[in-house]
C-alpha cells in the first residue's frame, strides 16, 4: 500500500507518471504522463494506439508476412478482434471480444444484456452461471 502525497489516502498503485493515486490525477496517461483527452480512459490515444499494436503486434507481422501491407494487416486483425453480440450475432463496433458480450441494437439483447447484470449484481451469480441462465432463457 502506497499513500498518496496529494490527499494521503492509502491506495494500491501510485501513477508513475505523476506520483499521485488516479483520483488526484485523473487527466493523466497512465504510460506517457501526458494530459487525456477521453475521459474514462487510463491512457491517451496515442498510447492506447501504441499499446493495441504492442499486443496485436505478433498477429499483425503474421498477417503482414502473408503479404498484407501494415494498412491492410491492422485491418484484419482489428476485425477479428471484434466482438460479436451472442445474441443477435452482430458486431459491436469499438469493443473488443474481452470486454462486451451483448450488443444493444435490439430489444432482445437489451433484456438479454439487462438480465446478465441483474443477475450478477443482485442475485451474487458468476459470469459464466449468469451468462448460461441468460443462454438457456433466450434459446
Amino acid at each position: 500500500m502506497d499513500v498518496c502525497p496529494s490527499c494521503g489516502d492509502f491506495v494500491n498503485e501510485l501513477n508513475p507518471a505523476t506520483g499521485f493515486c488516479l483520483s488526484c490525477s485523473p487527466l493523466n496517461c497512465m504510460r506517457c504522463g501526458n494530459e487525456r483527452t477521453t475521459p474514462g480512459h487510463k491512457f491517451c490515444i496515442t498510447c492506447q494506439r501504441t499499446n493495441w499494436l504492442e499486443r496485436n503486434a505478433d498477429a499483425l507481422e503474421k498477417e503482414m508476412a502473408e503479404g498484407q501491407s501494415f494498412r491492410q494487416a491492422i485491418e484484419i486483425v482489428s476485425r477479428e478482434n471484434r466482438a460479436t453480440c451472442i445474441i443477435c450475432g452482430s458486431a459491436i463496433v469499438g469493443r473488443s471480444k474481452a470486454s462486451t458480450i451483448f450488443c444493444t441494437k435490439t430489444s432482445a439483447c437489451r433484456r438479454a444484456r439487462g438480465r446478465y447484470s441483474k443477475l450478477i449484481e443482485r442475485k451474487g451469480f458468476s459470469k459464466d452461471l449468469a451468462l448460461e441462465v441468460v443462454l438457456r432463457e433466450v434459446a
